[in-house]
């Protein structure tokens, strides 16, 4: 199997579409080949993913690391947490850049808000001045946003992406992220004629983002995702002792998880087909757990026979992250609701205090039991 991109993709690449500039540069919708055409274009390039970003979110690393030998000048945003540490890229042009290039074109990767991404300051006061100042991530025209700094290309699969960008190439049947940047950086490789983007590092990255994403493979898959996988696996470079270097990785806990998730179990309930439980500060600190780690007991939750699964982490600030998820019931509506987003099955939000995160809970019984979602405010 070659290095060429129509090799893997259901659709084969023939070239790249020249992008019309006579369309409004407003939000408009993007594909593969325009997202390659923008990228092409750039000089500087500024590629940024959500904050506490996942597996999925080291896309950003890939494709920074490709931009980079095309002779792009590229800058990264990513916000990995320590579990992911081990992961991190040697190359210092890969590390989080403490300021925004004020030139570079800007990038985001699976992040469906824009205030979700990983804004470095002083962009990132602006943001949340926004978001008070309108009540709400969703509240905000993005005009708003656009004055704060325009971005220039989304490239995201969640269904609850508003398009913030100036380019938005979404598609929300995509397994990963990771997957279409893989295309995109194939399609960028055939372009530029040559074959050595994708080296073993960036297929790692890329590997790592489809087995979190798929939850190694449970969900969301379909045919494109296991070509994908197998492309990165035969000519990608990922070998059998990198394949169980993620494996062991990317599902080690530490024994203080361990033991939490014992006492969550004995504290999760379920009533309306809605299986809840909360993760208090006090309980964090008494497992010596952070509350990212905490957060992937969400995983276990979905072992319980129930339609939705409603984790509550108390974060430092007195905020609670919310993930959601549900089982042949769709959970975005309610996650949008409380001013989140993500997945139709898979969504998430941060909620202000324990009184909301409460009401939060009532709405997906509520929605269980088909009574539709509650007013909110």
């Amino acid at each position: 199997m070659d290095t060429r991109s129509d090799r893997f993709m259901s659709e084969p690449f023939e070239r790249v579409r020249l992008v019309d500039r006579s369309v409004s540069a407003s939000h408009r919708p993007a594909d593969l080949e325009t997202a390659a055409q923008v990228l092409l274009d750039a000089r500087r390039i500024a590629v940024m993913t959500h904050v506490r970003t996942d597996g999925d979110g080291l896309s950003a690393w890939a494709l920074a690391s490709a931009l980079k030998k095309l002779a792009k000048q590229v800058q990264v945003f990513a916000d990995a947490p320590s579990e992911l540490s081990w992961l991190r890229p040697d190359d210092p042009d890969l590390v989080d850049a403490g300021r925004l290039d004020p030139d570079a074109a800007i990038v985001t990767l699976d992040c469906a808000n824009y205030a979700r991404n990983a804004w470095p300051s002083p962009e990132r006061e602006e943001v949340l001045a926004l978001l008070r100042e309108f009540g709400g991530e969703g509240n905000v025209p993005l005009a708003r946003y656009d004055a704060v700094r325009p971005v220039t290309l989304v490239i995201d699969h969640h269904i609850t992406n508003r398009a913030y960008g100036l380019w938005n190439w979404i598609e929300p049947d995509r397994a990963a992220v990771a997957e279409m940047v893989l295309e995109l950086i194939l399609v960028l490789q055939e372009l530029s004629g040559r074959d050595d983007l994708v080296d073993s590092a960036i297929a790692r990255w890329l590997m790592a983002g489809i087995v979190t994403s798929t939850d190694w493979f449970r969900h969301h898959t379909d045919a494109r995702i296991w070509r994908a996988a197998a492309w990165l696996e035969q000519t990608g470079g990922v070998d059998q002792k990198a394949k169980a270097e993620l494996a062991f990785n990317l599902t080690a806990v530490s024994p203080g998880y361990f033991r939490l998730s014992g006492a969550l179990r004995h504290l999760t309930r379920i009533r309306a087909g809605v299986a809840s439980v909360r993760v208090s500060r006090s309980l964090l600190e008494r497992y010596g757990v952070t509350d990212d780690e905490a957060a992937r007991f969400i995983d276990d939750m979905t072992a319980l026979p129930a339609q939705m699964y409603v984790l509550l982490v108390e974060l430092a600030d007195g905020s609670i992250r919310a993930r959601l998820r549900g089982r042949e019931r769709r959970v975005d509506t309610i996650a949008q609701a409380f001013g989140g987003g993500g997945h139709e099955y898979a969504s998430g939000t941060i909620l202000p205090n324990r009184t909301t995160a409460r009401r939060l809970v009532r709405a997906a019984e509520a929605s269980t039991n088909g009574e539709g979602l509650p007013r909110v405010r």
